[in-house]
């Protein structure tokens, strides 16, 4: 079987059995070197989706010909990842107002549409977050921002969101605009915080020298993305 990391061949290549995610670990563990994480992957030069992935890494790997992996460094994906979950954040203080005068006017399908599209992105930003701790192996009980801790702040939302859900369920939407406009919108401004100091930490990995000894993350895929 050919095995390429990173677009290079890998010779002599190792012997490998089990199924294709027990390859693609030992690979990533005695071959990619430097910490690094798979991040994707080809089987018979085909891209795995990330909808195909779990059923593709239950796969026996001898039924493989070509084995592709492509990696990256933590600091490098933690900080893609968090550049990106900025955006999202400050995507979502424009969308609090909108949807706001959507339910106040009366249009309360398209504001509740809007609002939906809003609580989907909290959790994608949640999730980044958290696999983005993971990765760099951050204690996020004990960094702060804003005077509280990460873990806090990633909590934070769901009291507001309760308070949501209770004003929507009783069609005050005078309440539902101000917790829109108001509450949330500090809620955002506490993750735009913690986003920046992983992304903080993420640079200060990069130009580390040691970036790669920092990584104990053994998982496949990377913080936000559903890819292999």
């Amino acid at each position: 079987m050919q095995i390429f990391i990173d677009d290079q061949p890998v010779e002599p290549a190792p012997q490998l059995d089990g199924s294709i995610e027990e390859s693609v670990r030992q690979l990533q563990r005695d071959v990619c070197g430097d910490g690094r994480i798979v991040v994707a992957l080809r089987c018979n030069g085909e891209e795995v989706q990330p909808e195909k992935l779990a059923e593709e890494l239950q796969k026996p790997v001898v039924s493989l010909n070509k084995l592709e992996l492509f990696t990256g460094l933590p600091g490098h994906l933690v900080g893609d990842a968090m550049s990106h979950a900025a955006e999202m954040l400050s995507a979502l203080d424009q969308q609090y107002p909108e949807a706001a005068t959507l339910l106040t006017e009366g249009k309360t399908n398209e504001g509740m549409n809007l609002l939906a599209a809003c609580i989907q992105v909290w959790q994608q930003v949640h999730d980044a977050v958290g696999k983005s701790i993971d990765m760099l192996e951050l204690d996020a009980e004990s960094i702060t921002v804003q005077d509280v801790s990460i873990v806090d702040a990633m909590e934070r939302p769901k009291d507001v969101l309760v308070q949501l859900r209770n004003a929507l369920q009783s069609g005050d939407f005078v309440l539902v605009a101000d917790l829109l406009q108001y509450e949330l919108k500090d809620v955002t401004e506490l993750w735009h915080a913690v986003v920046s100091t992983i992304r903080r930490e993420a640079t200060r990995r990069i130009g580390n020298a040691g970036d790669g000894e920092h990584a104990g993350h053994d998982g496949i895929g990377e913080p936000g993305n559903g890819n292999a």
